[in-house]
Parts: structure tokens; sequence; C-alpha cells
């Protein structure tokens, strides 16, 4: 069977490239798979790459190779074609990693207080940057452009489902999964890293809370930086790994009085590292379809601390994390966060049930489900046609 893969941006380091590098890896074992992109990743895995120069506008640059892929992509030469991320017009299989039209509510509704102005001409400022992309997913899924959707978790089908009206027959939930080999590190080699990194920051033997992801107003970092001050442990610092506009959070931070104890680091590729550095993980993200990073942290043997609002909470035991109800409540976060940083024997316990948890989520076995997904799109197909 001849398969496509067509994704714009693979440099990322988000679920997305993982997604798809993981499956066409697998794929590619027993078919012939080609991935379209706009950008290609470093770490090419042995699989066959065509990059696409597209006559596009240098600004929304992945919706332009989206909307656009009509033209340059042919689709009767393939069995199926699968998009991921941003979906394309004419993909059989779409791998939905998040609903931004639900995510584009969230901005508009949430009425708790956040630490930081947020006006409404930041607010108009967001959802313009994001129109077309939103433009496309509704596209996709309101005229069901797709023979099946796979989503990565029950919170987000169910919101393709209440706001586009997609058919719960039209999707399947595959989580998404994790590479053990790069954070199965020995003891040695972890210690060696945390010590190098913490020797960059200044530090000494203070304890780090760790916050990964872009979008930072999204996933909650300014709750999170507002709980800092009222952590029972004075000296705990908070690392923020990640790409977004800082100055309202370096200003929240200088307001707080706390700037030897919160450190903006930026984007990481080697974001293992971050996490052998880490002492607690912490996410109070609204609305997190997934969430990743906290699968990555859990391999790693690193406890967390992570919104209900995740859909990764749905895949592993209660008794492996602690969650966060409320993510606007920094008095909870606080209180959780210092709980972990115990290092108590229930939370030693916890770490435990979380990586054995996360065994089960392999790029190997997820792989698995999803060759059985497209394994069944040709058979449709003929079946559409009789």
């Amino acid at each position: 069977m001849k398969i496509a893969f067509v994704n714009f941006d693979l440099g990322r380091r988000n679920a997305v490239p993982s997604i798809l590098t993981n499956i066409s890896l697998e794929l590619n074992k027993k078919h012939r798979v080609k991935v379209f992109c706009g950008i290609k990743p470093r770490d090419r895995g042995g699989l066959s790459f065509q990059s696409v120069n597209f006559l596009g506008f240098p600004f929304f640059r992945d919706f332009w190779f989206s909307l656009t892929s009509f033209f340059w992509f042919k689709k009767k030469d393939f069995d199926v074609a699968i998009s991921s991320g941003l979906p394309f017009l004419n993909s059989d299989l779409v791998v939905s990693p998040s609903c931004i039209l639900h995510a584009v509510k969230l901005l508009w509704t949430h009425n708790k207080k956040i630490p930081i102005p947020v006006s409404w001409t930041d607010k108009i400022i967001i959802t313009i940057n994001i129109f077309p992309a939103l433009f496309l997913e509704f596209l996709v899924y309101r005229f069901r452009l797709y023979k099946k959707i796979v989503s990565v978790s029950t919170i987000h089908k169910n919101q393709l489902m209440q706001l586009y009206g997609v058919p719960d027959s039209d999707i399947e939930v595959v989580p998404c999964g994790v590479e053990f080999s790069r954070f199965n590190s020995s003891p040695f080699k972890r210690s060696k890293i945390r010590n190098k990194i913490r020797g960059e920051l200044g530090l000494k033997e203070q304890k780090v809370i760790l916050f990964v992801g872009t979008e930072f107003l999204r996933k909650g970092l300014a709750y999170l930086i507002e709980s800092i001050p009222l952590l029972v442990d004075e000296t705990a610092v908070l690392v923020v790994v990640g790409d977004d506009n800082r100055v309202p959070y370096e200003d929240q931070v200088k307001r707080l009085g706390i700037e030897n104890r919160v450190f903006f680091v930026g984007r990481k590729e080697n974001l293992q590292d971050y996490y052998f550095l880490s002492d607690v993980f912490v996410f109070p993200s609204f609305y997190e379809s997934f969430g990743i990073a906290a699968l990555e942290v859990m391999a790693s043997k690193i406890p967390v601390l992570i919104s209900d609002n995740c859909g990764v909470t749905e895949f592993i035991s209660g008794d492996s994390f602690l969650s966060i109800d409320e993510p606007w409540n920094v008095k909870e976060i606080a209180r959780k966060t210092d709980l972990l940083l115990s290092n108590s024997k229930d939370v030693k316990k916890m770490v435990e049930n979380a990586y054995l948890d996360v065994k089960d989520f392999s790029w190997g076995k997820v792989s698995k489900k999803y060759a059985k997904i497209v394994a069944e799109i040709p058979k449709n197909k003929k079946q559409l046609k009789q």
C-alpha cells in the first residue's frame, strides 16, 4: 500500500511531528510511505521526504500549505493520504491533535481574573492570527472532507462532535506515544545533565519546578507564577521552557518580587535534559487535548501536577499524578506543588505508578493502532464506489 503523510512543519518540537514521524516509521515497515512537508525534521529516520515549494504568503504559511494542497499533491498516486495537525482539504485520514474553535471560545468566555493584563485588543489579535487555521478546520470537519478522524483523547473527540457535528462513528480515539529511549537514562547521566544545567542557571540546592509549552496564556502559566510566592518551600524555583511573548509574564514576576525564582529559557531541542533537571512538573492548562509533555515527564520519573482539562488524564490511573480541579486556583497549585516537592513515600510511589502506566504508550504499541485504522480506509473507499 502506498501512503502519503502531509504536514507543513516537521521541525517543531510538539505532539504533531512526534505522531507523524513515529507512525510513518511503523507503517514504513510494511508499506511504501512518503512524507510531504514544507520544513523537514532534523532526524529523518530513513523515511522518504519531499519538500513542497508552494506559492504562499510569508505569513500563515501552514494555512496556505494546506489550502493549496489540491494543486501540488496528487492524491491518485496513493492509496491513503494522511494529514496531521492542520488538516489539508483532500486527506483520507485526519490526525487531529486539538480543536481550534474550542480554544478560541475559551479565550473569549473565560471569566476568571487573569494575573496578567489581557485586553480586548489582545484577544482580537490572537483571534485574527488563529482565524485562517480555524477556517480550514471548519471546512474539513463541517463538510466532512475526510474518510476518518483520529482524535488524541475523548475530551477532544467530544468537542469535534459538539462544535462541528462530526458523527461519533467517524472518530477513533488513539492517544499519543512516548519514546522511552530518550527519557530512560542512567542515574549517572541524569545527574551529570542536571548539574550542568543547574550551573548554567546559577542554581545550587534549590528544587526546580518545570513548566513546558507555548501559548502561555492558554496553558495557565500566569497562575503558576502567581503561586510561587505561596509555596512553603521559599527557595524553590520555576523554569519555563517554551516560546511565547514573555513581556507580560516578566512584568508579573517583577510585580511579585520573585525575579530570582523564575527562569525563562526559551525553546529547547534537548527537552529531556530539562526533565532531568526538574523535581516537579506543573501544567495548569485550561485546555489541552492531550498533553504529551506530561507523558514524557512521567517516563522520566518526575512527579506531575496537571489540570483535569488535559486529555492525558483519561488514560493514566488516578494514583499516578496529582490533578488541579481549577487551573486558576493558585492556592491549590501551591499546596499540591509543595506536596510533590516533599518527595514523600507517597510521592515516590506515585512516580513509580506513573512510570508503569506510560509503558503502555510506547510508539510501537500506539502505531499498531494507527496501522489497523489505515488498513481499513482503502476497503471503505471500495465500498463507497460500489
